[in-house]
This record gives structure tokens, C-alpha cells and sequence, in this order.
């Protein structure tokens, strides 16, 4: 799935996401919270690998475009029915605040 351009069929943000931001709780521990709840769509893109700790590991990388917001940076994530995916990138692909496009990974347990 490319990123939609004013064309996007009907339906095309037919999922509902959790975008999380991490704070302070009260105990002085960081912790995640949720930021919003949205409607977005996602297809994975290429799967890759990665040196970790000298093994190799799969590592999923999945594309996910919301309606624009500003608050929605790299430094928060994306929880899917109880998957949880760290955003690596975020970029408006067409410049009119229309969608925010979100490149992350998905966080293996």
C-alpha cells in the first residue's frame, strides 16, 4: 500500500490504532501512555535483518498512514491488537497536511 493521495478510495483508514507517548509516572518510572486513538491503514513493506548482540533476527517493517497530526512523532508508537510497533519515521507525502505517513517496526516479544 503506497501512501494515499486525495484519490484514496473509501475505506482506505478502516483500522483502529493506539498511538502511545512515553512519560513519567508517578513512581519516577518512564512508562507508556496512550496519546490517541485513530483511524489509519498499514501494509507491511520489506522485512529486513539486524545484528543483535552477534545474532541475527528478522526484523518487521510496516508502513502506517493516519490523517495528519502534529503531536505524532518518532519518539511514540503504535499498539494493534496487542502488537506494539516503534515508529522510525514520520513524513507528510504530499505536503498539505492531508496524511501522516509512518514508517515503524514491529516490536518481537
Amino acid at each position: 500500500m503506497n501512501w494515499p493521495t486525495n484519490r484514496s478510495p473509501i475505506g482506505f483508514l478502516n483500522r483502529r490504532l493506539e498511538i502511545d507517548v512515553m512519560s513519567l509516572g508517578s513512581n519516577g518510572e518512564f512508562t507508556w501512555t496512550p496519546l490517541a486513538t485513530v483511524w489509519g491503514g498499514f501494509a507491511q513493506t520489506s522485512p529486513t535483518e539486524r545484528d543483535s548482540d552477534g545474532r541475527i533476527i528478522g526484523v518487521a517493517r510496516w508502513r502506517f498512514t493516519i490523517r495528519y497530526r502534529a503531536d505524532v512523532t518518532s519518539s511514540n508508537r503504535i499498539v494493534y491488537n496487542g502488537r506494539i510497533f516503534r515508529i522510525t519515521t514520520t513524513s507528510d507525502p504530499t505536503g498539505d497536511m492531508r496524511y501522516l505517513v509512518l514508517e515503524a517496526e514491529e516490536e518481537l516479544r
